[in-house]
């Protein structure tokens, strides 16, 4: 395993160096929310409620080793099944996006229902080490500029303890985490879906849509999924890939959760297994509880060649769950 001494100060000089240079970018607009501007108090109300939620993380993970983690889901998970590969993943890869260039949240209100827009810009670096077996760790940069965006539904309800009705988080979309230049979206994800012990959950095609937030257990396609400790659950990821660069594979897919390692929380990476045409999966079993998102990343294969070249595309969704 190769020392990972000194990360901290190369992700340093990384953003700098990243940041440098770099001219206009064409960005996009928050998505837009019904209703008009709301009130300082019910922005105030609703914006800690979303960060209580556990689904609303401005990242996920750490940089560092991609001995992908395992767990009692698939043996093997991080297996690429072709067998004339000619791309594979670094001993060290991870991003370092900084702190945001640009946070916006708007939030806005309509009768009894109120909603929050979410959309943040990075302009950060992702590292990766292409030296393997020096037992040195040299790590080289290039350019990471990408956006989050995501959208939150409340509804005020009566409060049997107070006179003063109080918000209840009703629906959440996915996280998006996208090229800021939509020029670069060359990667994309077009279809997640997540099934417990063999039955569909939530199959997610379209990111911008809202999943509804019950407080019992999720029983229905389109509410955030609920799993149990001790569950089997098995992602499935569809791609598209329009770089061009031929690489062979030339899409990468990954899976993060903060709830399947044994031994405590915190974000554990695996890589999924490319079953071909673009479909990706993988099994993971839940080991503790609590509010997440189960992150599924596609990485243009690019991106693990070229030391500093400005070839990073990727396209990551954060699917919010609950364990009881």
């Amino acid at each position: 395993m190769k020392q990972l001494r000194m990360v901290a100060a190369v992700g340093a000089l990384a953003l700098a160096a990243c940041s440098e240079g770099l001219g206009p970018i064409a960005t996009e607009s928050a998505p837009s929310t019904p209703g008009q501007p709301a009130s300082r108090e019910t922005a105030t109300a609703v914006l800690a409620i979303l960060d209580q939620s556990g689904w609303s993380g401005l990242d996920f993970g750490a940089i560092g080793a991609s001995s992908e983690f395992q767990n009692d889901g698939l043996v093997g998970a991080g297996y690429y099944g072709a067998p004339a590969a000619t791309v594979s993943v670094p001993e060290f890869w991870g991003r370092l996006r900084g702190e945001p260039v640009s946070k916006v949240h708007t939030v806005t209100e309509q009768g009894d229902t109120a909603w929050v827009s979410i959309r943040v810009d990075y302009n950060g670096a992702f590292l990766l080490d292409l030296t393997p077996g020096d037992n040195r760790l040299t790590v080289t940069s290039k350019p990471l500029v990408e956006s989050l965006i995501q959208q939150a539904r409340f509804h005020k309800v009566a409060n049997a303890e107070s006179t003063r009705p109080h918000w209840v988080l009703v629906g959440i979309t996915p996280q998006q985490y996208v090229a800021t230049d939509p020029a670069r979206r060359t990667v994309k994800i077009t279809q997640v879906t997540v099934s417990v012990n063999g039955v569909v959950k939530i199959d997610v095609t379209d990111p911008t849509a809202f999943a509804q937030v019950t407080r019992n257990l999720a029983k229905h396609s389109g509410e955030v999924p609920a799993f149990n400790k001790g569950d089997t659950v098995k992602v499935v990821v569809k791609v598209t890939h329009t770089t061009g660069t031929n690489n062979t594979p030339p899409t990468f897919a990954f899976l993060s959760s903060f709830h399947a390692d044994p031994n405590g929380l915190g974000w554990r990476r695996m890589r999924m297994e490319d079953l071909g045409e673009g479909t990706f999966s993988l099994r993971w079993v839940v080991r503790q509880r609590g509010n997440e998102r189960v992150i599924v990343e596609a990485l243009d294969a690019q991106s693990f060649v070229t030391p500093t070249d400005d070839d990073y595309r990727a396209n990551i969704w954060g699917i919010p769950y609950k364990i009881h």
